[in-house]
């Protein structure tokens, strides 16, 4: 993402910032990121604070608003709380900058209250940065008023290339890509706390599915234990246990697998499941991450699904 900051340094420096941008592709974590370091150079021209960053970061900063989702879209009450507050004069000169994550999701109200935001005279100094997960449900009219800047991530390959060179191995490279595409925050998880359990309860699921340890339900109580409070965690666990059985699946028809490091307990879960049941497996996966998504029991959720697993994978192959 290098090469979009150099754009936007070029385009303040010649004074030809546009009044929107659109950014699209990457990850969520990995567009926001590069909205505040946008943001921040921007506001590094006119601000002396040493701890611009953080402030921005922090969301602290007069001249900075950043506006996300409450529940599953955007309302029309956030877009007017950001007109009142530009509306307003700043305690700080300079250009401002509001920053709307998940903008797709904005209700029409939302999106119309913006639409008369953008309409209004406000001479150079706002400048709106809005973040998409699909361009596609974007309003026409607002992608005619926006700069679309499209984020090409580098590949998975590329990432665990990168990992392998910072001394990281193979196992932990790949699970890494699972989580993050950003390799400098790649790096620092390897040490997390989080991550290790993360890594610790996923290979407990492995050593069930392949050898029948121990119980689902003890796994699931387990990840209950450390992540009913953290879906983040959670679903990332649950990525790893997906990929592991879409690895699986790849056996059966011959293909390449992705974690090839673990070949050995790969072929265990194909001599002990047929690929109905991995398929049966995946499709269960997928719908509880798809859940974690929405305000559900965390628990309740977990232990129905520990229930299912223990069906699909009773007698084995049979």
């Amino acid at each position: 993402m290098n090469d979009i900051i150099l754009r936007f340094k070029n385009a303040i420096q010649k004074d030809r910032l546009s009044h929107l941008y659109l950014l699209s592709g990457s990850s969520a974590e990995n567009k926001l990121k590069l909205a505040k370091e946008i943001a921040y150079e921007i506001f590094k021209s006119s601000s002396n604070k040493d701890n611009l960053k953080e402030l921005i970061d922090s969301g602290n900063y007069p001249n900075f608003v950043y506006i996300t989702k409450e529940g599953l879209s955007i309302k029309k009450e956030q877009i007017m709380a950001l007109q009142k507050e530009f509306s307003k004069t700043s305690l700080v000169s300079g250009k401002r900058v509001y920053v709307i994550e998940y903008a797709e999701t904005m209700s029409v109200s939302a999106a119309n209250s913006l639409l008369k935001f953008l309409e209004e005279p406000k001479g150079d100094e706002t400048i709106g940065i809005l973040l998409t997960e699909d361009l596609s449900s974007m309003l026409p009219t607002i992608l005619s008023r926006a700069q679309i800047v499209r984020i090409v991530d580098l590949s998975k390959e590329e990432i665990v290339n990168q990992l392998r060179k910072h001394d990281i191995d193979l196992k932990n490279a790949k699970f890494l890509t699972e989580y993050t595409k950003d390799i400098n925050k790649a790096i620092e998880l390897i040490h997390d706390s989080n991550y290790i359990n993360a890594i610790e309860l996923y290979d407990e699921i492995v050593l069930k599915l392949a050898l029948n340890k121990q119980s689902f339900l003890e796994i699931t109580n387990k990840l209950v234990m450390h992540y009913s409070d953290d879906k983040e965690w959670l679903t990332f666990v649950l990525t790893l246990v997906s990929s592991t059985l879409l690895d699986v699946m790849h056996l059966y028809m011959n293909l390449n697998v992705y974690f090839d490091f673990m070949k050995d307990e790969l072929l265990a879960i194909v001599n002990r499941l047929t690929i109905e049941k991995v398929q049966k497996m995946i499709e269960a996966t997928h719908t509880l991450i798809e859940n974690l998504r929405l305000p559900i029991n965390v628990n309740l959720n977990l232990t129905a699904y520990a229930i299912i697993l223990e069906e699909i994978t009773r007698d084995g192959r049979s």
